[in-house]
């Protein structure tokens, strides 16, 4: 490879990292304090998606009004989900893994049949944040501005999810509920409240997301399964109950992808493959899992 192809592998490889650790930061999330594996999470996904389309439409907006456009539909995805949570979730906690596989299996199929319902079967496209849709000269190589935006984003929104986590009372309780909410619940915590905000939160996030995606390629009703799937792939090789695994596990494949994109492009559909097989025979529970993890989803 030369240089110029080194580079923009780098920045492809590290912003399409962070679009994965949005979609798979709410998913790690979600698992840690509800103990639910969600596979509607990626129909979540598909909805922001098609929601910053519905609200921003096909031209190019400017950055702050894409931003608020992207936020608004995080927050749309996040009221949705509280509804989901309110509704099905509760009467299910008691239940076992295979069926809440069930259900957030069927919740998905019910994401792709609104979405064709509501959108059509065509795909529909987004354009670029205005003064991002060209390329910047780094090192001699050409590289997608967008991807800077990108990287940018999801260096502000890891830090403001470090910070709600780490800083603020709020992070204590969700933090106390995943370690054991048995505890908690007896310590005054209302964990029923703690659960409907986490899984808001982290469907907002991959809400987010799917906005910030949606630019980059024709807007599908498959589009929540190939990230799902992806997403699924971060969590179990970061360990599903660390955020902070999430996210090097996020750039480590985003980075891996892009390499095969650029030396050998019909092996980097198996990226994710890749990844999830050398984890799995060398360290099950992630690289910064706990073991506990393993017995949770046993």
């Amino acid at each position: 490879m030369s240089k110029e192809q080194v580079v923009v592998a780098i920045v492809n490889g590290i912003s399409y990292g962070f679009l994965l650790f949005l979609v798979a930061a709410g998913l790690s999330l979600v698992f840690g304090v509800l103990g639910v594996l969600n596979f509607a999470h990626g129909g979540f996904f598909m909805i922001g998606a098609f929601l910053a389309y519905q609200i921003g439409g096909a031209a190019g907006l400017s950055p702050w009004l894409f931003l608020l456009v992207a936020l608004a539909s995080g927050v749309g995805v996040a009221v949705l989900a509280a509804v989901v949570e309110v509704g099905l979730f509760r009467p299910m906690y008691a239940r076992d893994h295979l069926d809440w596989l069930l259900m957030t299996f069927s919740l998905s199929l019910v994401a792709q049949g609104a979405v064709r319902e509501i959108w059509g079967v065509n795909p529909v496209t987004m354009s670029f944040p205005k003064g991002w849709d060209g390329a910047f000269e780094v090192f001699g190589a050409k590289v997608p501005q967008y991807s800077f935006f990108v990287i940018i984003v999801g260096l502000v929104i890891l830090s403001g999810l470090g910070f709600l986590l780490f800083k603020t009372r709020w992070g204590q309780v969700i933090r106390a509920v995943a370690e054991d909410r048995w505890m908690a619940q007896a310590l005054g915590i209302n964990v029923t409240a703690v659960f409907t905000v986490v899984f808001a939160f982290g469907l907002l996030l991959a809400g987010m997301a799917g906005a910030m995606v949606a630019p980059t390629q024709a807007l599908t009703q498959t589009l929540g399964s190939v990230f799902l799937i992806q997403a699924f792939a971060v969590v179990i090789v970061g360990g599903l109950d660390s955020i902070p695994g999430a996210l090097v596990a996020s750039i480590l494949l985003g980075l891996l992808n892009s390499f095969l994109i650029a030396t050998y492009p019909s092996l980097a559909p198996y990226s994710f493959y890749f990844g999830l097989i050398v984890v799995l025979l060398f360290r099950p529970q992630g690289i910064l899992g706990s073991k506990e993890l393993l017995r949770r989803v046993a």
